[in-house]
């Protein structure tokens, strides 16, 4: 099971950087602390695979909230983005 979450974490770091790519850095900092937060939540779900106890899963559920929070500031950004673009005249 580990192995899966992480190479599924590995997944969502490996899209997380295309996304910053194809937007030329224009959400580094939402982004940057997305990647920061799944780096701890990887090293949470390490901890907790290699010493089960209430305290690893109180550490793994605190990381999946601090990776919720970055992930809708990160939407957040990228929405109000969005919303500001001018609308294309095609008539």
């Amino acid at each position: 099971m580990l192995t899966e979450i992480t190479a599924d974490l590995n997944d969502v770091k490996t899209a997380l950087t295309t996304f910053v790519a194809d937007a030329h850095g224009q959400y580094q900092a939402e982004a940057s602390s997305l990647s920061s937060a799944l780096s701890k939540l990887k090293m949470s779900v390490s901890e907790l695979a290699a010493h089960p106890s209430a305290s690893t899963v109180t550490g793994v559920v605190a990381a999946l909230g601090e990776v919720t929070t970055a992930g809708q500031n990160l939407l957040a950004a990228v929405n109000t983005s969005c919303l500001s673009a001018s609308p294309s005249s095609s008539t």
